[in-house]
């Protein structure tokens, strides 16, 4: 058994792909890649998609949180200010059933008023004086019992208030509107308080939005091109593949990854026509292989904006973008550009 597998092996071991690719003006070129090489190349490929797709998973997850942390406090937001809508509507209904009060009240004041005036034209007609006691035997003043405390008395059955009288039913009438009025301004008070509560929280929050919105503009997270990759990072053909090549017709749009400035727009033998962006927190991006640039150096670009169209210049074998992202010096796979992300 064991001489089989080793057997087995040895018929793999040296084994490899034979590639042929023919050019119109120039010989053949043949590429031999080993059999293990590819099959190792395989599981990096998978395991490099996978996590790319883990981390825009919890990059959309951590947006999805925020937008719904947003949403709930928005509808808190429109439940206050739908009970406040009503609040002040039940206070201008208020506000108008008090104003009527009050006006019924000084009508009434009023009425009260002239009513005393009255009963002391009749009293100085029949010749009453507030401290006189009254003969029983004269018919004028047989239904007339003055009080000995005070200027009220009945006449015929009827209770006059005194002129000293405050009106007090009248006052705690009128108190306890204003006690209502002001429960209710206490009410509202609170509500205008918690709205605003929520409107700096909602401020706050735009803040933290429009902070995380900005950051990851200046972050070079966007794919520069349409396409298909061809070529990922890493080691290839015994060399180190600095960036990642992304293949599709010439004339292609390429597009800015972050916001940033153009500190370099040349030509290579090497990368051919290529740009070079300097982004914040320690990020540079270039793009090679051109057949046109839109942008001289020092010139700011905003993330997405078109800078090149996509060539076979330099040293390529067809038309793609090779698309490199450097951090603090150092390149690193633009496919995990998400790690880097706080």
């Amino acid at each position: 058994m064991l001489k089989k597998n080793i057997s087995k092996s040895k018929k793999y071991k040296g084994t490899k792909f034979h590639f042929i690719i023919f050019q119109t003006t120039k010989k053949p070129i043949k590429l031999t890649v080993p059999k293990i090489l590819v099959y190792g190349i395989i599981p990096v490929i998978i395991i490099s998609f996978v996590t790319l797709l883990f981390a825009l998973y919890n990059s959309n997850e951590k947006n999805v949180c925020l937008n719904d942390k947003l949403n709930n406090i928005t509808i808190k937001l429109l439940a206050i200010e739908s009970q406040k809508v009503e609040t002040d509507n039940e206070n201008i209904a208020l506000k108008k059933s008090l104003e009527k009060k009050t006006n019924q009240i000084l009508k009434s004041k009023d009425e009260l008023i002239e009513l005393h005036k009255s009963i002391d034209n009749i009293k100085e007609k029949v010749g009453i004086k507030d401290d006189a006691k009254v003969d029983n035997n004269k018919n004028i003043t047989a239904n007339i019992t003055p009080s000995s405390s005070s200027r009220a008395g009945t006449i015929r059955g009827v209770t006059i208030p005194t002129k000293e009288s405050d009106y007090d039913s009248v006052a705690l009438y009128t108190s306890n509107i204003t006690s209502e009025k002001s429960n209710i301004e206490k009410n509202n008070g609170k509500l205008l308080n918690d709205i605003n509560k929520l409107k700096i929280e909602i401020a706050e929050l735009q803040t933290d939005v429009e902070d995380k919105i900005e950051y990851y503009q200046d972050m070079p997270v966007n794919f520069p091109a349409y396409g298909r990759i061809t070529s990922y990072f890493g080691p290839r053909w015994g060399r180190f593949h600095r960036g990642v090549d992304i293949a599709n017709n010439i004339g292609s749009k390429i597009y800015a990854a972050g916001n940033g400035t153009v500190i370099e727009s040349t030509y290579n033998s090497s990368y051919g026509y290529y740009i070079t962006i300097q982004h914040k927190y320690g990020f540079r991006t270039r793009y090679a292989h051109l057949s046109r640039r839109y942008v001289t150096v020092g010139e700011k670009i905003k993330q997405g904006d078109v800078i090149a169209l996509m060539g076979n210049t330099g040293l390529s074998y067809g038309s793609h973008l090779h698309f490199e992202i450097h951090y603090y010096g150092q390149f690193i796979d633009p496919l995990t550009i998400e790690e880097y992300l706080k």
